[in-house]
């Protein structure tokens, strides 16, 4: 079967559309291409924003996977018709996804689920929107637009979880769903260690809306108890966030205490989370985090066997309380946390059990393994 990945906002080399979604699919047999949308210079990039295609190539085979890019138009006119989902920018988009012909488009955001819609108008081909984030609520008028002119003629959704499956079943009982989380690749697991430096960890970007000003108060107080603790950023800090959080490094002499790796090539995530022992989740509570996840970093830390402490998220709770690998915080409290981390710093034999519990989950159920089954069920399910 020919497989087109169609993405407007995500690199294509996004951990859920290439390393998980579209390698699987290429695994099992399927002829996968991705096609994005370049910047206006003709650049693809990766999810660091490093460019991919140096020379400006349109097409690119990376890993047998056959990258597409096509050029946004510049100027004002096109960056409002490519709001509006039209324009050169949208038709030529749209020209290139005829020409590949694939069986299947896979789109990635609402605006690539409507121009999904229009180029399935002008073939025999199926389409599948996939909700990363909860498509639930509206976060902008295009949004809301896009769900209104979309969702009742979509028939196959995949959705990250249950509660955006569930929504959009009562909305529209007629469409085929499934829920496949995102769980960690299956090369992850050859780093998973038996013994663990005592590291606390934050995976991705840290935003405020991702918790920076809880975990770095919590961390203050931390440090008159663990004066010697260890906090690692998996990825990266920026803008107002990085200003914040160097003005607190020094204010609390925290040098030797928090360490930012920077954004890591995909296949050195695994190494640095694996050196970890704890790993922390602690998104804001705005509707955007309360309804979404679970979040990538959720099974990452699992799949390497951390000890996991987060804040209360639907989706994210019911994970942890089922498989009893981490600690939920009823509150969202710097000293809480703090108390917490202590706990977990003093306590090795609770640190441990909640650990191999993290493993054993990602052993059982919770591993990519059993997310791509699905996946390929999905596919022989389409409508």
């Amino acid at each position: 079967m020919k497989v087109c990945m169609i993405t407007s906002l995500h690199s294509p080399k996004d951990d859920r559309i290439f390393f998980k979604q579209a390698k699987s699919l290429q695994n099992n047999g399927f002829e996968v291409s991705i096609l994005c949308l370049a910047d206006e210079n003709g650049k693809m990039k990766d999810m660091s924003g490093k460019v991919i295609n140096a020379n400006n190539e349109e097409e690119i085979n990376y890993d047998g996977i056959q990258l597409i890019g096509v050029k946004k138009k510049k100027g004002f006119f096109e960056k409002i018709l490519y709001k509006l989902a039209r324009g050169k920018s949208w038709g030529n988009f749209i020209k290139k996804a005829i020409e590949i012909n694939a069986e299947v488009y896979h789109a990635h955001e609402p605006q690539t689920a409507f121009i999904g819609l229009k180029i399935q108008s002008h073939t025999k081909a199926k389409l599948i929107y996939d909700a990363h984030e909860p498509w639930i609520f509206s976060r902008s008028l295009k949004e809301g637009l896009l769900k209104i002119l979309c969702l009742s003629k979509l028939k196959n959704i995949i959705t990250a979880n249950q509660i955006t499956q569930q929504t959009l079943l009562k909305e529209n009982p007629k469409l085929n769903t499934e829920v496949i989380y995102n769980c960690s690749p299956s090369f992850f697991i050859q780093y998973r260690k038996e013994n663990k430096d005592i590291i606390i960890c934050h995976e991705g970007a840290l935003w405020f809306n991702r918790g920076l000003k809880l975990i770095v108060e919590a961390l203050i107080i931390l440090k008159t108890t663990y004066p010697n603790f260890k906090f690692r950023i998996i990825g990266d800090v920026f803008g107002k966030e990085k200003v914040y959080l160097l003005d607190k490094i020094k204010e609390y002499n925290l040098q030797e205490n928090i360490e930012i790796t920077g954004w890591l090539a995909y296949k050195d995530v695994p190494k640095s989370l694996a050196e970890c022992s704890i790993g922390i989740i602690t998104n804001t509570d705005e509707e955007r985090n309360t309804l979404a996840g679970p979040p990538n970093k959720l099974f990452n830390y699992m799949t390497l066997g951390l000890a996991i402490i987060s804040v209360d998220l639907p989706a994210t709770t019911q994970i942890i309380r089922e498989t009893n690998c981490g600690i939920i915080l009823e509150k969202r409290e710097v000293q809480l946390l703090a108390e917490k981390l202590k706990d977990l710093l003093g306590d090795n034999t609770k640190r441990k059990d909640l650990q191999e519990k993290s493993s054993e989950a990602s052993n059982k159920k919770y591993n990519w393994e059993s997310e791509a089954d699905k996946l390929f069920q999905f596919y022989r399910s389409l409508k």
